[in-house]
């Protein structure tokens, strides 16, 4: 009796490979799509490489098609639309956080978008703030439990308003 097909296709692939009958990377699910199944980059106990059941194309089609985009492209280019609005600079100096930020930014890569309401589907651009990585893990530490924009730049204001003070009396 021939096994039942499960959508990720990795127990599937699993026994041919095993038994040779299957010689490297799993073929694509969909007909007529010779093109290897998708890598996941995990392993399993065993040490053998998980793949899903359709090639890197098709599995974005269907992630498009269920998130309701007509086109891949239109689909791949929603997630980062918020590192188009990254900043070069930390926008904690003004002290937003409760403390100035002092780190030196020698590259880029150490920019990251931070979603002020920790709703990442949200990416307005009132919503987003570049703040470096040192910042955004204490942001998301100390501040990860608030869910509104307007809670949060409340807390941000006050902040900033503190951080002012400590600066006129240490003048």
């Amino acid at each position: 009796m021939a096994r039942k097909f499960n959508r990720t296709g990795q127990r599937v692939f699993r026994p041919l490979i095993k038994t040779g009958k299957h010689k490297g990377k799993p073929k694509c699910i969909v007909k007529g799509c010779n093109s290897p199944g998708q890598h996941t980059g995990n392993k399993r106990k065993d040490g053998s490489i998980c793949y899903r059941a359709e090639c890197n194309e098709h599995h974005y089609q269907t992630l498009a098609k269920k998130n309701g985009y007509d086109s891949i492209t239109d689909f791949t280019n929603s997630w980062h639309v918020y590192r188009r609005n990254r900043l070069r600079y930390c926008e904690n100096k003004d002290g937003r956080l409760g403390f100035i930020c002092t780190t030196t930014i020698t590259d880029n890569a150490m920019l990251e978008v931070d979603h002020m309401n920790n709703d990442h589907s949200d990416n307005r651009k009132a919503n987003l703030q570049t703040i470096c990585a040192c910042c955004h893990r204490y942001k998301t530490r100390y501040f990860g439990h608030y869910t509104s924009t307007s809670g949060i730049k409340k807390k941000f204001k006050l902040n900033t308003q503190n951080t002012k003070q400590k600066r006129k009396k240490s003048v």
